[in-house]
């Protein structure tokens, strides 16, 4: 666990855990903040959907923390046991939606399974790599994506509220840009450049829009599915469906960006497959529906295809709304 973890950006695993239960409540308010796949499956039941970073050695679930493998102190039990059948069913976590589902304070049940329930019903397994850190207490808010910070995902501190958000330095060299793809479960809530907009700023997005009428806004896009493990690579990159709305749409006469003030028309990347998102106002959005380019991780420009609100979701897909601005 310390080593799955390790190689992700957690250098003391579980730090923290010891003699509270508050770390469940920090997990499950993160699968909610952050908008998980777990979240976006709605909540699977009796399966194995969250291993905390605990392990049960015999005499009791202990915390992964390096040299302080200590007994961990579990939330009260809500459903079925007590994650205490022992090392035949060692790991810890998220089985039973009862508690997962309700962000805020209420107590998340804890549930036990072995080795060989995971991947149960075709659902992935995750790992809960957390760690309690401490800062100084004068720390500033982030208040942008900042050109000297590594990709990655961050908090940023705006007028409305906290949102968490991925920033890209790397990708268009010289540019920093601001993303988070949000799941849109109808069209109704992208049918208008306004309705866009209105749709990425309570996710922390006050300009979107901004540079996408660059052909280099794709790459941006495609490596932040990538980079970020968003729920579209784990899903396999799939392909014949309307995955992905750029911030733009048709008027009749060309795609143009819903940057607010400047919706000018987007350049965009070669045609790959299908069309070139030139059908018209009948399929006004225009974004990832084949895989060409979307599903190599490298940094080739992904292909752009349009579709129309009949074909939204199509094929039972989940549909996201590519909330992207350029910040510098």
């Amino acid at each position: 666990m310390r080593s799955f973890c390790g190689s992700r950006g957690f250098d003391n695993l579980a730090r923290g855990m010891q003699g509270s239960s508050v770390a469940w409540r920090v997990a499950k308010n993160y699968l909610h903040g952050s908008n998980h796949a777990i979240k976006q499956l709605d909540w699977p039941d009796a399966s194995p959907s969250l291993a905390m970073p605990m392990l049960h050695d015999g005499n009791g679930q202990k915390i992964a923390e390096e040299g302080n493998e200590v007994t961990a102190t579990l939330p009260a039990n809500l459903k079925g046991d007590y994650c205490n059948s022992g090392t035949s069913e060692p790991l810890c976590g998220m089985w039973y939606e009862v508690g997962w589902e309700t962000a805020g304070t209420a107590a998340t049940d804890p549930e036990d399974w072995g080795f060989s329930s995971w991947g149960r019903n075709n659902l992935d397994t995750y790992m809960m790599c957390l760690q309690k850190e401490t800062f100084p207490s004068a720390i500033q808010p982030v208040t942008k994506c900042s050109p000297s910070s590594p990709n990655g995902e961050y908090t940023i501190t705006a007028d409305d509220g906290e949102h968490a958000v991925w920033c890209d330095t790397a990708s268009d060299p010289g540019s920093v840009w601001r993303l988070k793809a949000v799941r849109s479960p109808t069209s109704s809530d992208l049918d208008t450049p306004g309705e866009m907009r209105s749709f990425c700023s309570p996710h922390g997005f006050d300009d979107l829009g901004n540079g996408v009428d660059e052909a280099v806004s794709w790459l941006v896009a495609k490596r932040y599915l990538h980079d970020s493990n968003h729920a579209i690579k784990q899903a396999g990159f799939p392909s014949g469906g309307s995955s992905l709305v750029m911030p733009m749409m048709h008027d009749g006469t060309s795609q143009k960006i819903v940057q607010a003030g400047n919706e000018v028309t987007a350049t965009l990347p070669d045609n790959l497959n299908g069309d070139h998102c030139t059908t018209g106002e009948s399929q006004q959005f225009c974004g990832y529906w084949h895989a060409n380019g979307w599903n190599t991780d490298d940094k080739s420009l992904p292909d752009p295809e349009d579709w129309g609100t009949p074909h939204f979701d199509y094929s039972d897909s989940l549909t996201y709304m590519m909330c992207m601005q350029k910040e510098v």
